[in-house]
């Protein structure tokens, strides 16, 4: 949880086709729901603004998945009072949304082949039919794995497998249930196909006064279906590993090896946690944004483990999808969090240091050119949007109630912003 953002100015972006819809999460005076948002992008006009729900059992409401094929949201509430998890139809006039009530406190959801999967706090995965509306298995890596797993960090599926990705970053605080490795699991059974416990290849960088911080901590999975190639974040290496696929089903990583993402080629200070893949999927091409203190990212082919190249930024950026020209250059916009993590003694410390800009880094080939752009009252990206429209829609203010516009072609924002139903907590672009 980023309970350090609570207190400061906030942005999301979602980027928007014409007459795109946005859902979020919001939290208002002990409730809270899901809303969507319809917007004209010639014009940057909101259209319509409507609840989908809104309950007192929602008042932590959190993350967001869509099922596109069924028409439907999942949205989870952030409590260990009231752990649940609500399936929101959006189609006008179809059933109503229904409640799951889970095991423990949730946190990352993701949804595959009709299956919404769901971390908790407790560590388990629980997965929920969304047809029949209820739990139909789950997996404690605490009791069923050997040595005993930590907690679920973030998923990826895999969908032509039929699998999903699970990382599992730090190790518990006593030592005893370890992080550092991958999980992969049938998607609808839950069933274990490989347990891959990553290599501890440099223990210079581990620190000995804290039993959590014993590993290399893997966070972001990217997959491209088309050729099993995977790319997995390494936080506390500072690093990306790029494996196949067929390798990790298998258990292993075979001779992949680690890529710093710093500036100058070192590990252990760079924090990479936000990547952004480019279109086409089988071009491989990534994005990676650090949160070290020296910021910076860079561009890799996780088909082949280059780094294409190494670039400076600001620490903590938060970026949406890309904006593909006719002429194939990206644009990634990115929002300053401005996320910081440290070395520190006992563990490694983070703290927020926001920027009131918007950064545009712009991808021809491998060359990557940066600039900013001031941005009042918005600071932080909390979600990932689709890559098609003129307008990203931000939300801004100490308090995150207000929904403003930013013209992508004119690099401008509209003067008018509309009222949020709350303070908006998670936003995702309808496909």
């Amino acid at each position: 949880m980023n309970k350090p953002l609570l207190a400061i100015s906030v942005l999301l972006l979602c980027q928007l086709a014409p007459a795109g819809q946005v859902l979020y999460s919001y939290r208002a005076d002990g409730t809270g729901g899901l809303a969507r948002v319809s917007i004209n992008d010639q014009t940057g006009e909101i259209t319509a603004h409507e609840r989908l729900l809104e309950s007192v059992r929602l008042a932590d409401a959190h993350k967001i998945a869509i099922d596109s094929e069924r028409n439907l949201a999942v949205i989870v509430n952030e409590s260990e009072e009231s752990p649940v998890a609500w399936i929101v139809p959006l189609n006008p006039g179809s059933s109503p949304p229904s409640e799951v009530i889970l095991p423990s406190m949730p946190d990352a959801v993701c949804i595959s082949a009709g299956v919404a999967h769901i971390s908790l706090d407790n560590g388990a995965i629980v997965a929920i039919d969304l047809d029949s509306r209820s739990i139909v298995a789950s997996f404690n890596p605490r009791r069923e794995l050997t040595p005993p797993a930590h907690k679920p960090e973030s998923f990826h599926d895999a969908r032509s497998r039929g699998l999903i990705l699970v990382s599992f970053q730090k190790d518990s605080r006593n030592g005893r249930r370890e992080g550092s490795r991958i999980l992969v699991l049938r998607e609808r059974s839950l069933e274990l196909v490989a347990d891959v416990r990553l290599p501890r290849t440099m223990p210079e960088l581990h620190n000995p006064q804290s039993n959590r911080e014993q590993g290399p901590s893997p966070e972001v999975i990217v997959v491209c279906e088309a050729t099993g190639a995977v790319l997995i974040t390494i936080d506390f290496y500072g690093a990306l590993l790029p494996v196949k696929l067929n390798h990790l089903m298998d258990g292993h990583i075979g001779q992949s090896n680690y890529h710093s993402t710093s500036l100058d080629g070192s590990f252990g200070h760079a924090f990479p946690d936000r990547l952004v893949t480019l279109a086409p999927e089988a071009s491989h091409r990534v994005v990676v944004l650090n949160s070290g203190q020296a910021g910076g990212g860079v561009l890799m082919d996780y088909s082949t483990g280059e780094i294409l190249s190494r670039f400076e930024l600001p620490h903590g950026l938060e970026p949406v999808l890309p904006i593909i020209s006719s002429e194939g250059v990206a644009t990634v916009f990115a929002a300053h969090a401005g996320k910081l993590k440290v070395r520190a003694e006992p563990e490694v410390k983070r703290t927020f240091h926001p920027r009131a800009q918007l950064t545009e880094i712009t991808i021809k080939g491998d060359t990557v050119s940066v600039h900013h752009h001031p941005a009042p009252e918005v600071t932080h990206i909390a979600s990932k949007a689709d890559a098609a429209g003129r307008y990203l829609l931000v939300v801004q203010g100490e308090q995150r109630t207000a929904l403003g516009r930013f013209n992508t072609a004119e690099l401008t924002f509209l003067e008018k912003s509309d009222q949020a139903f709350g303070s908006v907590e998670r936003m995702l672009m309808v496909p």
